[in-house]
């Protein structure tokens, strides 16, 4: 069988900022610092090779042993769910791929999956929160620092030295898996974001946070605890207490007030909802981050129109903001003012104290309880009153203060709130902007796609190989 590569210029683009570098030799990989937001080379050893991936590992990080169980937990649990719940078919060239198919640009079948020690600046004393893994769109396309192949990076340390390692690593590869196939997906559809192919920040890590659920709620059945990443936790204690969500903040407009973890908190809680509530449509409810995933749309508008199968009014992004943020303090088992019983929260309230004024940007939202009339409606800010019996009604006794705005590249709004405020939290982070838990020594896992760019539509060249059987050699 003959080998040949060559690039294809989708959409007429060229990958022009960065000049062609030769192919690496075979062990050696690009990977990402980023402490200094820069590419080095590592050497690496191919341990085992899959029906589904490949698995390298830097230093000796990983035995053979422990590569197999990768293999086998890939190949038999996270490529087929994945594949159900996040894949679709691309028209490539004539003809129809899967998404996995379609990210094949190194011709193998294979996702190269490499562990490493991630250079994220965790020292377990003053950073306690590391990058568990990421995908980098750069590699998938030809120029500098490609390693021109379909691949994760997995952390090594501390990844393999916490509690639950294995179970934190396979559901890391689940998560970051998903942002290759919607990097893959949003090419093949054409779909574009402020300029950039791939969806919005809090849909792609909130699909994500999905793919942490499927995979993990499949490998534990019936043992399966909805609370397994802390995500619920993290929301009820408010980072136990040096979080900012009481502030209102969360994933709508990600990383805006330095506490990423709390972003993830919330688009957790926001797409654990929407399945939750897409369980009438069909029977785990999942089919709606499909429906996400197939969307030409790269903003709220894919999550709007796929939501409009729970209740046509959530065409309206305002009415599925209000309903999730009212359904955060309801907490109602059975109506869509709550998660059905899957998930009890507390809810922190604004701490401005007998401060009449809030700071809100777009998508954030706070409580303030002794809600008298409820004030009108002024701009991007709206409001409703609350109670724990009836949901949004005129007679509750709790305002919800929330920034209807659909565009979170826009700034902050002032809201107002009532003269008294539900409980609030201090807050507090590590000097690199990463909130951390209280009363705990971590790691806590992060995601890194805040951190990676995807190419801008300007200068995206997708590399694709193909292979040769040896008649169409003769």
């Amino acid at each position: 069988m003959k080998i040949k590569y060559f690039v294809i210029p989708f959409f007429i683009m060229l990958f022009l900022s960065c000049p062609e570098e030769p192919d690496l030799p075979k062990g050696t990989f690009w990977v990402r610092d980023f402490t200094t937001n820069s590419d080095y080379k590592i050497k690496a050893d191919l341990l085992y090779t899959g029906k589904y991936c490949t698995i390298w590992a830097e230093n000796g990080a990983l035995t053979e042993a422990q590569a197999w169980d990768v293999a086998n937990e890939y190949d038999n649990n996270i490529y087929p769910i994945m594949v159900e719940t996040f894949g679709t078919n691309l028209n490539y060239s004539g003809r129809v791929e899967s998404t996995m198919e379609y990210a094949d640009v190194d011709g193998d079948g294979k996702l190269c999956i490499l562990f490493l020690d991630i250079k994220d600046g965790y020292n377990g004393k003053t950073i306690n929160s590391y990058i568990a893994g990421y995908f980098y769109a750069q590699h998938l396309m030809s120029g500098s620092s490609s390693n021109k192949s379909d691949m994760i990076f997995i952390d090594t340390y501390p990844g393999l030295k916490q509690e639950q390692a294995w179970d934190n690593i396979f559901i890391t590869i689940a998560h970051e898996m998903q942002h290759l196939m919607n990097f893959v997906n949003s090419i093949g559809l054409n779909r574009r974001h402020s300029g950039y192919y791939g969806m919005d920040t809090w849909i792609d890590e909130g699909l994500s946070s999905a793919a942490e659920y499927i995979y993990y709620k499949e490998k534990k059945g019936a043992s399966f605890n909805l609370n397994f990443n802390n995500r619920i936790n993290d929301f009820n204690t408010n980072l136990g207490g040096k979080g900012k969500i009481h502030e209102g903040n969360n994933f709508f407009v990600w990383g805006n007030r330095g506490s990423v973890l709390d972003d993830y908190s919330t688009v957790y809680l926001f797409f654990q909802w929407l399945r939750i509530h897409s369980i009438k449509i069909d029977s785990d409810g999942t089919s709606i981050y499909n429906d996400i995933m197939k969307s030409k749309h790269g903003d709220y508008n894919a999550v709007t129109d796929a939501a409009q199968k729970i209740n046509p009014e959530y065409k309206n992004w305002n009415i599925l903001l209000r309903d999730w943020l009212a359904a955060n303090y309801i907490n109602n088992s059975s109506s869509i003012y709550g998660y059905k019983g899957e998930i009890t929260l507390t809810i922190l309230g604004s701490n401005n104290g007998i401060s009449t004024l809030v700071d809100l940007y777009p998508g954030e939202g706070v409580y303030s309880s002794g809600a008298a009339a409820k004030p009108p409606n002024t701009g991007n800010i709206n409001y409703e009153r609350l109670t724990k019996n009836d949901g949004i009604s005129n007679n509750g006794d709790i305002l919800l203060t929330y920034n209807v705005n659909s565009n979170n590249l826009n700034g902050i709004d002032k809201g107002t709130t009532t003269s008294t405020s539900l409980p609030s939290a201090s807050i507090n982070a590590d000097n690199q902007g990463r909130s951390l838990l209280g009363g705990s020594n971590g790691p806590y896992r992060i995601g890194a796609q805040e951190f990676l760019r995807y190419p801008d539509s300007s200068d995206v060249t997708l590399l694709k190989f193909f292979t040769e059987d040896a008649a169409d050699e003769n």
